[in-house]
């Protein structure tokens, strides 16, 4: 009855919308759109817009995955009613993420680094790689002052070819307590996250999403995020969520972990994250592809259809 895409990069994909194109069915679009993840020459950027645009009027419904998403199809002529919300979300059944959960794990994984309770640990998930910016959060850590420092502990959740480098600049005056706990697969990855005080991803660029910040939130975890992530204008609420900083600067990521650290006081904070990321949970994706089906083949909800 309609075919749902998830990218055009892919030769599945072309396949698949031809076919769809061929006999007249219905087209549906799902995927990590968004202008700010790689930068661009202008005649690549113009090229890329026109071949979009001519693309997107193609299908029936474009399902954004969030703010930047909408902006993108906006931007390149996308009607109001093409536009349906399906964010970007996680299967947080899969986690552990009751607050007996993190009385369980807190302390044990805290034990098991041999890190104290009293430290206050930031946890950076993903690939030890330039791109994701782990060396400007060690940048970050040793611009604290030196009382501060000294609280503070790294766990690094993930390998890459930056692991050995992490661990000299670590070892340099003034030294970063570090954990490298390597990769971990989704069901081990609760206990690190309520071990953990805050979430930092620092990527510098080519971050889409950036789903590990779902993944902390509905841990009840706070996130410090670059303006590079793209999910930052949906799950970051500054003072409430986290803090946001601008991209490639250790100045301003100071100081968005030291407005992310006095949030730790409030009792509020784990459910304030975990309450904000239910707008982007797997239910509401799928009521959205749900609409956006049913709207393709012609029926509103006010039609008996319930999404």
């Amino acid at each position: 009855d309609a075919i749902l895409l998830t990218g055009y990069r892919p030769r599945f994909d072309w396949g698949a919308f031809l076919a769809a194109w061929q006999i007249g069915c219905p087209l549906l679009f799902r995927a990590e759109t968004t202008d700010h993840a790689e930068r661009r020459g202008p005649l690549k950027r113009w090229a890329r817009d026109i071949a979009l645009r001519r693309f997107y009027r193609c299908f029936s419904r474009l399902l954004y995955i969030g703010k930047r998403s909408r902006e993108h199809y906006v931007r390149l002529g996308a009607r109001e009613d093409q536009l349906v919300f399906s964010p970007y979300c996680v299967d947080p059944s899969i986690f552990q993420i009751e607050e007996s959960d993190r009385e369980r794990h807190r302390a044990s994984t805290r034990q098991a680094l041999n890190l104290t309770d009293q430290q206050i640990v930031l946890l950076f998930s993903g690939k030890l790689v330039s791109r994701k910016g782990p060396d400007l959060l060690l940048e970050a850590v040793k611009e604290l002052g030196p009382t501060l420092r000294e609280q503070v502990a790294v766990i690094f959740l993930g390998e890459g070819c930056l692991r050995e480098p992490l661990q000299d600049i670590a070892g340099l005056s003034p030294a970063v307590t570090v954990r490298f706990a390597g990769f971990q697969n989704q069901h081990s990855l609760s206990r690190f996250y309520h071990a953990a005080d805050m979430l930092v991803m620092p990527s510098r660029a080519s971050e889409t999403w950036g789903l590990v910040v779902n993944e902390a939130l509905h841990h009840g975890l706070p996130c410090v995020v670059s303006s590079a992530v793209g999910s930052a204008p949906d799950l970051v609420q500054e003072g409430i969520t986290g803090a946001t900083f601008e991209s490639g600067s250790s100045r301003d990521l100071v100081r968005a972990i030291l407005r992310t650290m006095d949030l730790l006081r409030l009792p509020e904070l784990r459910s304030r994250c975990q309450e904000h990321v239910q707008s982007y949970a797997l239910d509401v994706a799928a009521r959205g592809i749900a609409r956006a089906y049913w709207e393709a083949l012609g029926f509103s909800v006010g039609d008996g259809v319930v999404c």
